[in-house]
């Protein structure tokens, strides 16, 4: 008999086979795909079915077919897990989410089948008219938004400002669709609120966004400015492949843009807001498999962006932005991450970079740095510090996965027509003006 397996070495993922004695050497059918859960085997020949979430969530793909190639066998935004094969092999079983639990869907291998997909390679569209999944208790799942939950979230931005949220998430099984409403009654001085969707339509997926929200900057003496942000945005994303996607994006916004865009006029952080417009063009490629209890591991993951603002008379910019991460796997729970970025931005009125905060250089002031022309280099060292601490009594309770970073960065910014200083000559000796380098345990 053969055994099928996932495993996960010299941090790559590979699906193996080989048979129960060891008498056979390990053949490797797939090497550093990456993100491989629940394989099965498909029939008496050599078929394997699994999940992978290659393209943003997780799917059931056969592999391999007579061609050679790989099939995705469905495409839903909540994902699908742990499928499993009728006897006959006419139809396929797995799970997944409806309404916040789990369920169990049946689904002809006759209608299952789409266009092959290589390994990396296209995955290809959902026909239209291909059967649709059913429930296995038989009954109608209907195509409206069902609530999935509602949760109290907690965060801190780069700002150092918390934020405390109520988010209700809501999803169309069958229509493909999610909706997410966020309400945010912190700072109260300034409330916010968000409302996106969003829905895949054969090879595309799509998104929109609204929001109003509390933005917070440095004056030039160093104390805390705040705006009110109000941003409305739409995306699409088209895979090239499967680790490879376009996503063109398009956003109005409407703000005092004084600390946006370099040179825009004071009178515009009036009460009188600015609106401006940006569309944008980008490349990603992502390759990272990503562990609910650590988080990124393995692979790595880049960003091209290049982008346009217009609003009226006050901004004109052209903006491009690369930024690169990588992620390895260094034992069972500890992780190196490495991250290089470069943004630059030209026009009347170019876009500000910042730097500074918990995102980037975490050990300086929030928007210690600025400028038109921005660099960013990190590593990082995950370790964990704490898997899990729990009380029993009087009531249950515990803490998991906390988890300290041992980092060191370095960042510079400056504006269009200076030349950066990396350091300058005082009575006490070298000292660092353009560009910053820390280091530190947190």
């Amino acid at each position: 008999s053969r055994i099928l397996y996932v495993s996960e070495r010299g941090g790559q993922t590979r699906l193996i086979r080989t048979s129960v004695g060891g008498s056979d050497a390990e053949e490797v059918l797939l090497d550093g795909a990456g993100g491989i859960h629940d394989p099965q085997w498909a029939d008496d020949s050599d078929g394997v079915i699994f999940t992978a979430d290659w393209t943003g969530s997780r799917d059931v793909y056969l592999y391999p077919t007579p061609d050679g190639r790989a099939r995705r066998l469905t495409n839903l935004i909540s994902g699908a897990g742990t499928p499993a094969l009728a006897p006959d092999g006419e139809s396929m079983s797995f799970s997944a989410s409806q309404g916040g639990r789990q369920t169990v869907f049946v689904l002809p291998m006759s209608g299952a089948e789409r266009e092959p997909t290589d390994l990396p390679g296209q995955v290809l569209a959902v026909e239209p008219d291909a059967p649709r999944a059913e429930r296995a208790d038989a009954r109608d799942v209907g195509r409206g938004l069902i609530l999935d939950d509602v949760r109290f979230a907690f965060h801190t931005p780069a700002d150092g400002v918390p934020r405390a949220a109520i988010e209700a998430t809501a999803t169309s099984w069958t229509g493909n669709a999610r909706m997410r409403l966020s309400v945010s009654p912190t700072p109260s001085d300034v409330p916010g609120a968000r409302l996106s969707a969003e829905w895949l339509r054969g090879r595309a997926d799509f998104s929109l966004d609204a929001m109003s929200r509390a933005v917070f900057h440095r004056d030039a003496l160093g104390a805390r400015a705040t705006e009110r942000e109000e941003d409305v945005r739409a995306a699409a994303a088209y895979p090239l492949s499967v680790r490879r996607r376009l996503v063109l994006s398009a956003a109005a916004t409407r703000a005092p843009l004084t600390y946006r865009y370099a040179g825009v006029a004071t009178e515009s952080a009036s009460d009188d807001p600015t609106i401006a417009g940006v569309v944008a063009v980008a490349l990603v490629h992502d390759t990272v498999a990503v562990s609910t209890r650590l988080g990124p591991v393995t692979g790595s993951r880049y960003r091209i962006e290049v982008s346009r603002a217009l609003g009226g008379d006050d901004v004109d910019s052209l903006s491009f932005t690369a930024d690169a991460r990588k992620y390895a796997r260094l034992g069972s729970s500890t992780v190196f991450a490495m991250r290089l970025m470069g943004s630059r931005s030209d026009g009347d009125t170019p876009k500000l970079f910042y730097l500074g905060g918990h995102t980037s250089l975490r050990a300086s002031e929030f928007e210690a740095l600025s400028g038109a022309r921005a660099m960013l280099a990190s590593v990082e060292l995950r370790v964990p510090l704490l898997n899990e601490l729990r009380l029993a009594w009087p009531i249950e309770a515990g803490i998991r996965g906390v988890r300290g970073v041992l980092f060191a960065e370095t960042g510079m910014a400056w504006n269009e027509g200076d030349k950066p200083r990396i350091a300058r000559r005082t009575d006490d000796g070298l000292r660092l003006q353009d560009l910053i380098y820390e280091f530190g345990f947190g």
